[in-house]
């Protein structure tokens, strides 16, 4: 039986078919899988995406280290990183008050004029010289308040942002800081850079009263305190963040357990040798462009 169609037979339509296959689905590929010379999808998907102070640059103006800013980060499904110090007491004692997330010792950067003349400061005011009354009132130059490290846990676990805290002063109390990790969920770790206290002498004091709680740190490497990464997993770090690691050090570092990454700009030349050398993360100012150049 022949069925016609427009002059066209059953017969001849189902060879035409045949002979002319609809064109398959293009591939989507990633600037990163684009230029990293094996072209592997896993290779570029095993970077972790961090925002540096969470998330900074012009778009953000000065809402570094802000609530405000983790959401972004949650947004563009990136880590964050972001440091905390401590406040006065209510008396006034310096680094002897709560925690919070700040990323300068003094207010002048982040901080508006106004805010800060409703507080009674002034722009050199350390941070370590406010108190959490003071610190309710002040507001960064975007109009976001400064947070608790408190409150950041409870907001990074919410939104389920693994997130690298630097110590830049350690908390008072870390037992309460683990507990609050527990209670929120939050996928947070702890790091810093060792300090040279003397000539021979480097104290990692800070981060290691967080590992002392149970709590998973990570190392800010310091080469005025060098150590090799079997020192580094041996003391029991998780991670490393080194300025322009090098190949064998990424090498040296995977062999030993340990993660290793770096803090960078935007350069995606440079992101491109990080990939092709296998570093783990890569912290970034601008974590929205990072995670579409990755992806």
């Amino acid at each position: 039986m022949r069925i016609t169609y427009g002059g066209l037979t059953l017969a001849a339509l189902i060879v035409s078919v045949i002979a002319f296959p609809a064109p398959a689905a293009t591939m989507w590929e990633s600037a990163c899988q684009e230029v990293i010379s094996s072209h592997s999808q896993d290779q570029c998907d095993r970077v972790k995406a961090i925002g540096h102070r969470a998330a900074t640059g012009p778009s953000t103006g000065t809402n570094e280290n802000t609530i405000w800013a983790l959401r972004k980060d949650h947004r563009f499904g990136a880590g964050c990183e972001t440091d905390t110090w401590r406040l006065a007491d209510a008396d006034g004692h310096r680094s002897a008050g709560p925690s919070v997330i700040f990323h300068d010792q003094t207010l002048n950067r982040v901080v508006s004029s106004a805010s800060l003349a409703k507080a009674g400061l002034t722009p050199e005011t350390l941070i370590s010289d406010v108190t959490n009354t003071q610190r309710k009132l002040l507001r960064t130059k975007g109009g976001e308040p400064i947070p608790t490290l408190k409150a950041w846990l409870r907001y990074a676990g919410r939104w389920h942002v693994r997130c690298k805290v630097e110590i830049k002063y350690p908390p008072g109390n870390p037992r309460a800081v683990a507990r609050w990790v527990h209670r929120f969920n939050a996928p947070a770790t702890f790091y810093g850079a060792p300090q040279a206290s003397s000539s021979t002498t480097c104290s990692q004091q800070g981060v290691l009263s967080m590992l002392a709680v149970g709590l998973k740190v990570g190392l800010k490497y310091n080469p005025v305190c060098p150590m090799s990464m079997e020192q580094i997993a041996g003391t029991g770090y998780s991670y490393v963040s080194v300025i322009r690691p090098t190949a064998t050090q990424v090498q040296h570092a995977h062999a030993h357990g340990l993660r290793i990454g770096t803090s960078t700009g935007q350069d995606p030349d440079y992101w491109t040798t990080l990939v092709e050398m296998g570093a783990d993360f890569i912290i970034a100012p601008h974590p929205g462009r990072l995670t579409t150049w990755l992806r």
